[in-house]
């Protein structure tokens, strides 16, 4: 196929360099194509598109077609370009502009979500296990063990069982700790009794312990207890976090976020350790690319590691100063040379100077941590003012502000120490840092995943869209719903523990009906839990999965039972379809391009759902009453309407083969182009229900009486009426043959 041709030809710039002409005249563009086509007929391309085209592969084909031109109109102006989606292979993969498409089986499908399954549970394991194993009662070995356990484990049966083993240890703790405290209390009961034997007859009956009633009592609380310093601290506190909309969020000991910082910033230096390693073991690879005469880049770019060649290209590159650097820089070499030499004229040490930072003039006012390489900076009039650690010099320590509020008690010191860390802001730091972190990876796993053209290689709502139309994007959309709904203290929740117990507006709102999501029994089910339950509950599963009792396993085809369907638009979705609905009424929701095999609908109503573009087969109707839901454009087969009366649903060109109505009244039901074939009427009394336009054959009415209705233009053959002598009955141009009326 000769594309290139037609690109060509589609770019109206080039008619104009061709002929011209002015190429925002539609008109003008006409009389160019056709003027071209029919010189391309004649054998002749006009010269001023020959810089445009692959001359070589024109003449190689020009030989192929006995020296004519014409296979180039023929090819791409009589076939045109084909716009209907390629006819993938398993295992094939295309990209259609906006997203990439790969082919898989419907065993590689199931294996998919069943992996995707079990690395959500893999993963909530993970998540619960990180606060069970900061327990102290546990020891090294143990949390070793663990460990050595997860990483060997090929299931989540296994996995399973390396956090039983733990929980089972935490449970035995548990227990010998009861037992000891029961085993107390018990000799401080027959301590108190043998001295109470011990005691003289006369002093026991003056010391005899009697109950006091009083009207009332007074018990002192924690804020009588605590001093003014402190309550003011903590009244200053809570102005704060209200000010921030931090009130349901929990409080933080200020130990506890500079410890947070600490590990924070030990993680984020570790990792860029890693990558810094990383890079220069690539940079080595580069380094004997270039000398064997290969270009690392492009090397780097096919492995799918373009942003290391970038990083090791900048690197190379970042030697030479610009001319205002080096300016810069001459002042600044003056500085470190002078304080070199007064440091050589007192005696200190100037060993390794040059690698070494100056702080000269540079006072430090509430540093968060310490520096943490003291020894490797020159602090010149330059102390740590009022820090908040109490690390660093003699005068450092002097000077910082937890040493300066020892005068206070220790609660009042704590809650002074809080409020300065809530005011400043230090509190959000680790949050800030997390944030930032996980903004430039979200970043990088965009950049990483993205194809040639920029468009993601993951799902996002856009492209779930497209494929799966608006039911799964209503899934996402509920998803995210939920996100926003989270409360800082679920968040928090999450994660520490692993996960976050739903409030019963979110469980109504993604469970309840009208949601994608919707479980009548899950709803049911998570409404009664009682939250101190749900840690039992959990680690009860966890104990079932290790005992194999219990698995998540993907089901092949889920039923709807008992989940309502409520504005939930199926376009798109024939595996939804052809699911069986049972107990689940469908009101407001439409089945568009939805097509259905092995979906019964059973005691399933149906209003304001219309079916079209959605055939369905072997997809019986059973005890399912319908109203104002008609069936437009779905051929029907082998689905029979049975006890299921219909009311305002008429059937527009949906012919309908060996699909019986079986005692379902029909009022309003009208026959629209719609032919059917081995479909008889049982028992069904129709009203308002003309056929019109609608052969039928082998459809007898049996007992289905006609009130107020027609046949028009409707002829039948070998379809009688049988004992259905209805009223107003009319037949308007619809011969019959070997049939009655």
């Amino acid at each position: 196929m000769i594309r290139w041709i037609y690109l060509v030809l589609s770019m109206n710039f080039i008619f104009g360099v061709a002929y011209g002409l002015d190429t925002n005249s539609s008109s003008d563009i006409q009389k160019s194509v056709l003027r071209l086509k029919h010189q391309l007929t004649e054998g002749t391309i006009p010269s001023k598109l020959l810089p445009f085209l692959n001359l070589t592969a024109v003449e190689k084909e020009k030989a192929s077609h006995n020296g004519s031109l014409q296979f180039i109109v023929d090819d791409d102006y009589k076939k045109g370009i084909s716009k209907d989606p390629p006819v993938l292979n398993i295992n094939e993969m295309t990209h259609d502009g906006n997203k990439t498409i790969v082919k898989i089986s419907e065993e590689a499908t199931y294996q998919l979500i069943q992996k995707w399954v079990d690395q959500a549970a893999s993963g909530f394991m993970m998540a619960l296990m990180s606060t069970k194993l900061k327990d102290k009662r546990l020891e090294p070995r143990h949390i070793a063990q663990h460990n050595n356990c997860t990483q060997v484990a090929k299931s989540i049966t296994e996995h399973a069982q390396c956090v039983v083993t733990i929980l089972k240890r935490l449970d035995d703790q548990r227990r010998k700790i009861r037992k000891f405290k029961k085993l107390k209390f018990r000799r401080s009961q027959l301590r108190r009794a043998r001295a109470k034997r011990d005691l003289p007859e006369t002093y026991r009956e003056d010391k005899e312990r009697v109950v006091q009633q009083k009207q009332q009592y007074e018990l002192k609380g924690k804020k009588e207890m605590t001093s003014p310093f402190s309550l003011i601290a903590k009244t200053l506190t809570d102005i704060v976090r209200e000010n921030k909309n931090k009130e349901k969020e929990p409080k933080k000991k200020w130990q506890t976020v500079i410890n947070e910082i600490k590990d924070e910033l030990n993680r984020i230096k570790q990792k860029k350790k890693d990558q810094e390693d990383f890079r220069n073991v690539f940079s080595k690879y580069s380094r004997t690319m270039k000398m064997l005469g290969l270009n690392p880049e492009t090397a780097f770019r096919r492995a799918g590691l373009d942003s290391i060649g970038e990083e090791i290209s900048a690197a190379n590159t970042t030697g030479k100063l610009s001319e205002e650097e080096q300016v810069l820089k001459k002042p600044l070499m003056m500085i470190r040379d002078g304080v070199k030499l007064g440091m050589m004229l007192t005696g200190q040490n100037v060993s390794n100077f040059d690698d070494r930072k100056i702080a000269l003039m540079s006072p430090q006012f509430m540093s968060v941590l310490p520096d943490e390489q003291a020894n490797d900076t020159v602090n010149l009039l330059s102390p740590s003012v009022f820090a908040l650690h109490e690390s660093g010099s003699e005068l450092d320590q002097m000077l910082s502000l937890s040493r300066a509020m020892r005068f206070l008690s220790e609660n009042g010191h704590d809650d002074w120490m809080n409020f300065v860390l809530e005011a400043s802001g230090v509190t959000e730091a680790v949050e800030k840092m997390r944030f930032d972190e996980r903004k430039q990876e979200m970043e990088a796993f965009r950049k990483h995943f993205s194809n040639e053209n920029g468009q993601p290689m993951y799902f996002t709502r856009q492209n779930v869209s497209e494929m799966y139309g608006d039911y799964k994007t209503s899934k996402i959309d509920s998803m995210e719903k939920l996100h926003k709904s989270m409360s800082a203290a679920q968040m928090h929740e999450m994660n520490s523990t692993g996960y976050a117990i739903m409030s019963s507006q979110q469980i109504s709102e993604f469970y309840g009906p009208g949601s994608p999501y919707n479980d009548s029994h899950a709803y049911e089910n998570y409404r009664n839990l009682r939250r101190n339950d749900i840690p039992d509950i959990l680690e009860n599963n966890i104990h079932q999965m290790a005992r194999e009792e219990q698995a998540f396993k993907v089901a092949r085809q889920k039923d709807v039972v008992l989940s309502p369907l409520l504005f939930t638009w199926i376009t798109l979705a024939p595996k939804t379809a052809s699911q069986p609905i049972v107990l689940s009424p469908l009101v407001f929701s439409p089945l568009i391009l939805s097509p259905s095999a092995l979906g019964p609908l059973i005691l399933s109503p149906w209003i304001f759902s219309p079916l079209i573009l959605s055939p369905r087969v072997l997809a019986p109707i059973i005890l399912s009453p319908t109203i104002f839901s008609p069936i437009i454009l779905s051929p029907l087969a082998l689905s029979p309407l049975i006890l299921s009366p219909a009311v305002a649903d008429p059937l527009i060109l949906s012919p309908f083969v060996l699909t019986p109505f079986i005692l379902s009244p029909l009022v309003m039901v009208p026959l629209i182009l719609n032919p059917f074939c081995l479909s008889p009427l049982l028992g069904v009394p129709n009203t308002l229900s003309p056929i019109i336009l609608s052969p039928f054959v082998l459809s007898p009415f049996v007992l289905s009486p006609p009130y107020v209705n027609a046949f028009v233009l409707s002829p039948y053959f070998l379809s009688p009426i049988v004992l259905s002598d209805g009223l107003l009955f009319t037949a308007v141009l619809s011969p019959s043959f070997l049939s009655s009326l």
